[in-house]
């Protein structure tokens, strides 16, 4: 018994552990698979935060380069026609105001260097040490050599806003055209970027310089002047527009970058952390469902074993229990020798079927001992068996746990033969084949649990025909 213990111990410590790693390896491939299409979902999402940001931008500086284009091909013309510089001026006055009404309160105005003099669609008159050819205006447009280019952004010092200007060369390849922005609408672009409410953008320069920031006291920087500036900047500059992560401030980020004009960049940045707190969530809701299913799995599978443990410990009891029961049962029956003689006759089976009762009665002993020990009927029981044809005791002991069982069975057989016999017959002359077949299969079966095989197999053959005749007569 402490073997048997033991040993269920063991099959159990391995059963448990088995059956977690079991069911642990696909909620690990499900939650491998969750993890990896959820971020995907969130890098997507950055990526297309910052290219929606930089084509708001690229389209609002598109509009804008467009207008100074249209006006400088309009100079170009009157230097064309030799207009004076004043002419000139008058146009761009009026361009000034239809620009500004046309496009938005962030446009400035016009202005620009014309036959070695300073014009300015605003009216404003620089101080006379305005050198035009120090500016980065002027410098911008001269080196873009007639392309609309955009010069480097700049603090106003009046009104504290970045201020962005768009030239142009012109024909006469001295004078520059030039239109100035103020980033306003740029910072409510970058106010608005985020991702799924995480995060924050901003703009710069290839030179480093912030444009437009959630942080209104970073416009104007220069990130190179920041710990992180030199390294943000090489990222930045060698991503494309993709995203990579990196360390801001102490904490540990994804930057969505995106190509504005070939001169900016909009880079939109989170927190990893807050990014992951949803895939974190889900993550560990799959691994606790999975221990709530572990645990009732185990419970399940311990209540199991426990009941067959208990029906193992009861099976020697209920089997001396039925053994005792049987035992008495054979002591009190009384020996009973009858003849079968009644055969099962009918017009409507074929032939054979009248052979069924003269089997039953040679298969059946005449007189069923009862004797005094075990050893006396078992010397009986073989003799039995032995002088009827077609009785099989060795196939009677697979069905029987006890030679007592097998004889209280021969006799309960025995003492129903006629009985079924003549229900038998009843059916068949009634022409109720359907219920005729059920009791010559039950027929066929308790033979066979006797060991009369050739009665059995006389059963079977004539439940076949009882069978067919019954799917006829439907």
């Amino acid at each position: 018994m402490p073997q048997n213990e033991a040993r269920k111990t063991k099959v159990w410590m391995l059963l448990l552990p088995g059956s977690f790693f079991l069911m642990l390896l696909p909620v690990i491939i499900a939650a491998v698979l969750y993890y990896q299409r959820s971020a995907e979902r969130i890098y997507e999402a950055g990526t297309n935060g910052a290219y929606t940001s930089a084509t708001q931008l690229e389209n609002y500086l598109d509009t804008a380069s467009s207008m100074l284009r249209v006006t400088a091909d309009t100079v170009d013309y009157m230097l064309a026609k030799d207009v004076p510089v004043e002419g000139i001026l008058d146009y761009l006055t009026v361009e000034t105001a239809n620009q500004k009404e046309q496009f938005d309160e962030n446009y400035t105005g016009v202005y620009g260097y014309i036959r070695q003099t300073y014009i300015d669609g605003t009216g404003w008159v620089p101080p006379e040490d305005y050198q035009v050819m120090t500016r980065d205006w002027y410098h911008a447009g001269k080196l873009a050599r007639g392309a609309v280019t955009i010069a480097t952004p700049y603090l106003d010092a009046q009104t504290g806003s970045m201020v962005v200007s768009i030239c142009k060369q012109l024909h006469d390849g001295e004078s520059v055209l030039a239109a100035d922005l103020i980033t306003g609408y740029m910072q409510s672009v970058v106010e608005q970027s985020n991702i799924n409410g995480q995060g924050y953008a901003f703009v710069i320069g290839r030179d480093g310089t912030v444009i437009a920031h959630r942080d209104n006291s970073l416009i104007g920087d220069n990130l190179f002047s920041r710990p992180y500036g030199v390294g943000l900047m090489q990222r930045v500059s060698g991503s494309g527009n993709d995203y990579f992560e990196m360390t801001l401030e102490g904490e540990h980020c994804v930057l969505f970058v995106c190509d504005v004009m070939e001169q900016w960049n909009v880079v939109l940045v989170a927190e990893k952390s807050g990014l992951f707190t949803e895939v974190y969530s889900g993550l560990v809701r799959i691994f606790v469902l999975f221990l709530c299913v572990f645990l009732l799995t185990a419970f399940v599978i311990s209540r199991v074993w426990r009941a067959r443990e208990k029906r193992a410990q009861e099976a020697p009891a209920q089997a001396q229990a039925e053994n005792e029961n049987a035992r008495a049962q054979a002591d009190a029956a009384q020996v009973q020798t009858e003849h079968i003689q009644t055969p099962v006759r009918t017009d409507a089976v074929p032939a054979q079927s009248k052979a069924l009762p003269a089997q039953a009665e040679t298969a059946v002993p005449k007189t069923v001992p009862s004797g005094e020990t075990a050893a006396e009927e078992k010397t009986v029981l073989e003799s039995v068996y032995e002088s009827v044809d077609g009785m099989d005791l060795p196939e009677a002991r697979k069905y029987m746990v006890s030679d007592e069982l097998l004889e209280n069975t021969l006799r309960a057989f025995y003492e129903q033969i006629q009985e079924r016999a003549d229900e038998i017959e009843q059916l068949s002359a009634a022409g109720d084949y359907e219920n005729y077949a059920i009791q010559v299969h039950a027929l066929k079966s308790s033979a066979r649990m006797i060991g009369a095989k050739e009665l059995s197999e006389l059963a079977r053959v004539l439940e076949g025909y009882g069978n067919i005749l019954s799917e006829k007569s439907e």
